[in-house]
Parts: C-alpha cells; structure tokens; sequence
C-alpha cells in the first residue's frame, strides 16, 4: 500500500513538473536561447528550412535552451514539439532538433506523419555523424547546417513524400475554403431574410442585430483555428509521435 502511495505521490509530482515548465516561444525555424549558434549560420539555417517548408511543407524547428529544468530530454522535446505545433495540422510532418548545451545533450524529435520517412535508425544517423562531431568541437552552426543538409535529401528529394504532404495539404485548405463559401451564402440569406421580414418591434431588432455579431465571432473564431497551419510559413500545430534519437556531445 504504501509502495502504490509513494508511486502516485512520484507520478503527480511528475506531472506537475513538465506542465509548469515554461518552455520557450518559437519565434522563428531557429530559436536560439541558449546563444550557442553564430549569427551567419542562424541566417543560414532560417533560409534552409524555409525552402524544406516551402517545397514540402515539412517544418523543422531548430532550439537550444539554457537548461533541461530536471526533465529529461525526450519529455521536454515532446511537450515543446506539442507546446509549438511543429508540422502542418492533421499532417503531423514536423522534425524539432533539441540541444541543451549546459547537459551537453540533443534531441532529435519526429512527427508522426515524418516517422516512416525518417526512422529512429536514420535520425541516429544523423545525430552521430552530422551533429556529434561538430558539437564536440563547440560548432553548433556548423554540425546543424549538416543535420539540415540531411534532413532535405531525405525529404526534399522523395517524390512519395513531397506528393502526398501537398496532395493532403492542399484537399484539407480546398474544403476549408469551400465551408467558409457556404458559410458566406447562409449569411446572405439570413442577411436578406431579416432585411426582408422587416423589424418588428426594437426588442425584436435588438435581438437579431446582437445574434448577428455573434455570428461573425463564430466565422472569426473558425478562421482563427486555421491559424498559420492555413498557410505555408510558421508553425501549424502538429504533433510529435515519439520517434526520433537523443544523443550527448
């Protein structure tokens, strides 16, 4: 009994620990907190990913923090990949590159949608032959311009891959924009009709001028959760399956 005790005490405290991180806003492909990467190969790097999203709507987030905060590696890359929403929504093709320089550690995380293109063998891979060498030696920018190098050839060059991230993309942009077409068409009716049906009382008006307003809250509230996934650039809200590699330096 009391070993069950001690094991829900761990697990809450657990909890509590990753839900009160406060983990970093992301403000570009590259975040770089921890100030270990230079300013040319930041440059550098922003411009890569920004090509890989652009030609295959595949994101790839590049952070560094000063510290861990007591969790693990795979935990804090998980709820940062999740906090962020690396990858396109319902696409789930982001990749989320960790490094925590004071623990010396990385990690490489997947998403879901990424995970059979870029398997744990490969970002192992990646991990030990682009990243590792490089950051012994203190290189951030370089080891990580070579991780992203890589990172393209695997996606940027498989035609299965760019097809179907576009092929799913563009069908869930199309059926968007046709939902707000009908959206706007029952709009105008009911536009037409109160206008039509004229005002009975103030009362009466009152009511359907405040309903109407609401309704444009709900359109902009619907538009809104399309967020920046409704177009290429930024961040727009994927998910992480749990694949990938750490690593240490």
């Amino acid at each position: 009994m009391k070993k069950l005790i001690l094991f829900t005490f761990i697990f809450i405290l657990s909890i509590n620990l990753v839900y009160s991180q406060n983990y970093p806003n992301l403000r570009n492909f590259v975040t770089d907190n921890a100030d270990i990467i230079d300013d040319v190969s930041e440059a550098q790097l922003n411009s890569l990913a920004q090509q890989i999203e652009q030609t295959t709507t595949v994101e790839l987030a590049i952070v560094t923090v000063d510290s861990l905060e007591n969790l693990d590696i795979e935990t804090y890359a998980v709820e940062l990949f999740e906090k962020a929403g690396i990858g396109k929504k319902d696409i789930d093709n982001g990749l989320l590159i960790l490094i925590a320089p004071t623990e010396r550690l990385y990690r490489i995380e997947v998403g879901f949608g990424l995970e059979g293109t870029i398997t744990d063998l490969d970002s192992r891979q990646i991990g030990v032959k682009a990243l590792e060498p490089f950051f012994k030696n203190g290189e951030f920018g370089k080891g990580l311009i070579q991780a992203t190098l890589i990172i393209n050839e695997f996606v940027a060059n498989n035609e299965e891959v760019v097809s179907k991230f576009r092929a799913t993309y563009t069908n869930r942009r199309s059926s968007f924009g046709f939902s707000n077409l009908l959206y706007f068409i029952f709009l105008f009716l009911f536009i037409s009709s109160s206008i039509g049906g004229g005002v009975y009382s103030k009362n009466n008006r009152r009511r359907r001028m405040g309903f109407m307003p609401l309704m444009f809250m709900g359109f902009g509230s619907g538009f809104s959760r399309g967020g920046i996934g409704g177009s290429l650039g930024g961040f727009g809200g994927g998910f992480s399956g749990g694949g990938g590699f750490s690593g240490s330096f």
